[in-house]
C-alpha cells in the first residue's frame, strides 16, 4: 500500500498546560516481574506450514489467496520489488528455516515490506531487512475503513532500518504485542513507532540498537504514544537515539525494567509532540536504568501524576542531569514527582 509520508520538525512554543483528575495510576507498589523473554530473536522455525514460498511472486500470491489460520511460510531470504500486504484476519507469516526473510531490492522502490490491515497477524522469526525500504519494516494499520489491524503479534524477528525510516511502524492497532524482537538502526527517524489508539500494546523484550545516530527531535529507539493501558517491559534501547523512549499522550500506562543507554539528548523525554496538548498521565515508571550521554536521563513535560521510582537515573553529558523539567513542578516525595508546562505544536503530520 501507499506508505504514509511524515514531516517531523517541531518548534518550542511556550504554551502552559494544566492538569485535571483522571483515573488513578496503576499502584506503585504491586508486584512486579522481569518478564520472561529473552532478548534475542528465536532460531525456531514451525514443522508445518500451510504453505512454504521462496520467492517474490510465491509470496505475494500466497498473501493474496490466504485464508485465516493460515501459516505462510519463507524459505531463505526473498528479495521484494513492491510492498506485501496482509489483509487477511488470523495469518501467520514465518520462517520455513532460521535465518530466511525479506529483504528491500534497490531502495526508494519498496515503502514497506510488510503491510498489516488485518486483526490477529502474527509475523515470528524472520530477518526483515529493510535498510533499502523507505517507510518500514513492518507497517501496521488500523483506521476502521481500510485498515483493521489489532491484536497482532510481531516477536523474534531481527529486523534492519535505514535513513529516513522505521523499524516497526503502528498507526492505530490496539492490543499489539512485540516481543523478543532485535532492531538495527542505521539513520533511522525512529525505532518502534506507535501511535492513534495503541491501547493495551505490550512490548517486551526487545533489543533496539541505534549503530548509528538515529530519531528525530520528538521520536527515539521506542516511540509510543495516544493510548491508555500500554506496558512497556523488559526493553534494551541502546546507542545513539536522539531519545531512547519518547513517550506522548498515555494513561495509566506502565515503563518498568528497562534498560535506556546512550540517548544524544534523553533516556526519557515525555510528550515532545507534533501535536498540541498532549498530557502523560497517572503512568508508572518503576525499575528502569536510564543513562543520557546528552542533556538528561529524564525530561518531563505536560506530566501530570506520574510516579517515578526505583529508577536508576544518570546524564553524563556537559550540563547534564538526572531528571529535568521546563519549569519547577511540585514533588509528593522523593519518588514520585508531578508537573505541567509547555506543549510543542508544529506542522500537521500523518506520524508524531
Amino acid at each position: 500500500m501507499e506508505p504514509m509520508r511524515r514531516v517531523a520538525l517541531t518548534l518550542l512554543l511556550g504554551v502552559a498546560a494544566g492538569c485535571r483528575d483522571q483515573s488513578m495510576a496503576p499502584g506503585v507498589g504491586q508486584t512486579l516481574t522481569r518478564p520472561s523473554l529473552s532478548t534475542s530473536a528465536s532460531a525456531m522455525c514451525p514443522a508445518t506450514a500451510t504453505l512454504t514460498v521462496s520467492d517474490d511472486a510465491g509470496l505475494r500470491a500466497a498473501l493474496a489467496a490466504s485464508s485465516p489460520g493460515d501459516v505462510i511460510a519463507i524459505s531463505g531470504m526473498i528479495g521484494i520489488t513492491a510492498d506485501d500486504t496482509i489483509a487477511t484476519d488470523s495469518v501467520t507469516l514465518t520462517c520455513a528455516t532460521p535465518g530466511s526473510g525479506l529483504f528491500a531490492v534497490g531502495t526508494d522502490i519498496v515503502g514497506d515490506l510488510v503491510a498489516v490491515l488485518a486483526r490477529q497477524v502474527t509475523i515470528d522469526g524472520l530477518v526483515l531487512d529493510a535498510s533499502g525500504a523507505f517507510d518500514a519494516a513492518i507497517f501496521v494499520f488500523n483506521d476502521g475503513l481500510t485498515g483493521f489491524a489489532e491484536d497482532d503479534r510481531f516477536t523474534n524477528n531481527t529486523i534492519t532500518c535505514g535513513p529516513e525510516s522505521l523499524c516497526i511502524f503502528v498507526a492505530g492497532g490496539p492490543r499489539t504485542f512485540i516481543a523478543n524482537n532485535q532492531a538495527v538502526a542505521f539513520g533511522a527517524i525512529s525505532g518502534l513507532h506507535l501511535q492513534a489508539g495503541v491501547d493495551g500494546t505490550r512490548v517486551l523484550g526487545n533489543t533496539i540498537v541505534a549503530a548509528t545516530p538515529s530519531g528525530s527531535s520528538a521520536f527515539g529507539g521506542l516511540r509510543v504514544r495516544d493510548g491508555r493501558g500500554v506496558v512497556v517491559t523488559g526493553n534494551s534501547v541502546l546507542g545513539p537515539w536522539t531519545n531512547s523512549v519518547a513517550p506522548t499522550h498515555l494513561a495509566t500506562s506502565r515503563f518498568a525494567f528497562n534498560r535506556l543507554e546512550g540517548a544524544r539528548s534523553f533516556g526519557i523525554s515525555m510528550s515532545r509532540n507534533a501535536g498540541v496538548l498532549q498530557l502523560m498521565t497517572d503512568d508508572v515508571f518503576q525499575n528502569n536504568q536510564v543513562t543520557s550521554e546528552g542533556f538528561a536521563a529524564v525530561i518531563a513535560r505536560q506530566a501530570c501524576r506520574n510516579t517515578f521510582v526505583w529508577n536508576s537515573l544518570e546524564g553524563r553529558g556537559a550540563a547534564s542531569g538526572s531528571f529535568s523539567t521546563p519549569r519547577r513542578a511540585p514533588t509528593s516525595s522523593s519518588a514520585t514527582r508531578r508537573s505541567s508546562w509547555t506543549t510543542v505544536p508544529s506542522t500537521a503530520t500523518t506520524m508524531g
